[in-house]
């Protein structure tokens, strides 16, 4: 029980700690704003297309994660393509450190869990009627009024869960 206690009272525990739960909200956050649109747009698409996107969210999970992790060290290293084309553009001189920071860490964990976002919110959009954001527009709701009042509450119960699964 000491050895707890030391640990749980030592300061670069509870600094790992903090990291730890910021880059979990981080991470969370990125893969909400990421997946909210691809489930909003994969619910509004026609019957059949949904399925094709859907195999392209489920991707990734078919490639290996060391496969991944080295494409995006090819995509952020020094010499990658992001590199190339800010350096091209003239946005930069020299590269920019996109890999072994926190960046590249989001990056990577944003790919990984992503995925289960757009899943759990493409279930929780699928059993939204409709017709209730139909009714909103008739009745003289803006589409961003409708989305706000009818869509978002609605689908609260979607992004909690997302959220939680992914966090």
């Amino acid at each position: 029980l000491a050895s707890f206690g030391e640990v749980l009272t030592s300061r670069s525990t509870w600094i790992v700690f903090r990291q730890t739960f910021e880059m979990a909200i981080v991470v969370t956050a990125c893969s909400l704003v990421v997946g909210y649109p691809v489930a909003y747009l994969l619910v509004r698409l026609s019957p059949g297309a949904p399925r094709v996107i859907v195999v392209l969210v489920l991707l990734p999970y078919w490639i290996s994660t060391l496969v991944r992790s080295y494409a995006w060290i090819a995509i952020l290293g020094r010499k990658g393509i992001v590199n190339s084309l800010l350096i091209d553009s003239g946005l930069t001189a020299q590269p920019v450190e996109l890999l072994y920071n926190r960046l590249g860490a989001t990056i990577g964990m944003v790919n990984v869990v992503a995925p289960m976002m757009i899943l759990v919110l493409f279930a929780a959009f699928a059993r939204i009627d409709l017709r209730y954001t139909r009714i909103g527009a008739v009745l003289g709701g803006r589409p961003l009024f409708v989305f706000g009042r009818v869509w978002l509450p609605l689908s609260a119960p979607g992004v909690w869960s997302g959220c939680i699964l992914v966090f």
